[in-house]
């Protein structure tokens, strides 16, 4: 999938070859990165993380497993789970795509302060910013603590983002452009790369809502009819699915053409807020009707409605959209 680096930029990322050289070996005729330090190819690195997301995988999805089935299908999702960011690996792998960065121990614990300190940031921002905003009113069960399961799956998922935006960085690093914006690779790229996206993502959710599926992997989030806390309860979900979900959006950002370097992390930021968003009870919407967090507080409700994750345009084509005051018309009329 997606499209190779030109040639000029694969000589340029730190002398690859066609497929990977040993760490520390060279491209014939071309000169070493400044400081003589040779960037490790992705397979290593790739196994060292690969690793941990295995073992924090069957230790987050065996925590709420009752009896002998659930517990074999909660691991058989957890290794489906692992499958995902080693499919990746080879994926890069193929492309001749290197990890571009020298990764060291101080190196790697910034790197995770960053990542989970954004991710703890961006939930507070949500709240700081549209707390002001009008009220989804509460139609359904809130679920006021978690338990240890739900920690153990943010945990997990908390987690996995290392893995995640590592990925993110090597695709990025070897595929987008990297010249000047123009509004082709910026805003236009950007748009494409929510409706691609959600494309996937709607077809992904509503399979999750097949009845054989349902119970073994979303079931665990729908425990929540009335989210609200944001990011902790947009995250609170089986580990497959939340893979799933974030390698989606290399996925989408390898299918658009043309997408600029800061537009793929503008791409990951802004999603990162709206997926935050629906989970609020915060009545933020983007006219005309593009996206409305209330649109996805109904499918709390109604399960089988409204599974696209940014955008209800894909549930508009597919039929399975059923707008806010629909659902609020049928409770007054149950009342």
């Amino acid at each position: 999938l997606g499209r190779a680096p030109a040639p000029e930029r694969r000589a340029s990322q730190h002398a690859w070859g066609g497929r990977f050289a040993p760490a520390g070996a060279a491209e014939p005729g071309a000169s070493p990165p400044a400081g003589g330090r040779q960037a490790a190819a992705p397979g290593r690195q790739g196994n060292w993380w690969a690793a941990r997301v295995w073992c924090l995988s069957l230790g987050g999805v065996t925590m709420g497993a009752r009896g002998a089935t659930t517990a074999v299908m909660e691991v058989a999702f957890g290794a489906a789970a692992l499958c995902v960011p080693l499919a990746v690996e080879r994926w890069h792998a193929r492309d001749g795509l290197a990890d571009p960065v020298p990764w060291s121990v101080p190196l790697c614990a910034g790197y995770a302060l960053a990542v989970l300190g954004g991710m703890e940031l961006i939930s507070w921002l949500v709240h700081a910013l549209f707390g002001g905003w009008r009220k989804i009113p509460v139609r359904g069960r809130h679920l006021d603590e978690f338990s240890l399961k739900d920690r153990a799956f943010l945990a997990f998922n908390r987690l996995t983002t290392l893995a995640f935006m590592r990925h993110l960085v090597v695709a990025v690093w070897g595929r987008c452009e990297w010249g000047a914006p123009t509004l082709r690779n910026t805003a236009g790229a950007l748009v494409a790369l929510f409706v691609v996206f959600d494309f996937f993502y709607t077809l992904f959710h509503r399979a999750l809502h097949i009845r054989a599926v349902y119970p073994w992997v979303h079931k665990h989030h729908h425990r929540q009819l009335a989210p609200s806390r944001g990011n902790a309860d947009a995250i609170n979900v089986h580990p497959f699915e939340f893979v799933c979900g974030e390698y989606n959006h290399l996925l989408a950002i390898a299918l658009v053409p043309h997408v600029h370097v800061a537009t793929a992390f503008a791409f990951i930021v802004v999603g990162g807020v709206l997926a935050s968003l629906n989970h609020t009870r915060h009545d933020v919407r983007l006219e005309p009707k593009i996206y409305a967090v209330n649109v996805h507080d109904v499918h709390h409700r109604v399960p089988m409605s409204n599974y696209g994750q940014y955008t209800m345009f894909w549930d508009r084509l597919m039929g399975s959209y059923i707008p806010f005051t629909e659902v609020a018309k049928k409770t007054a009329k149950a009342l």
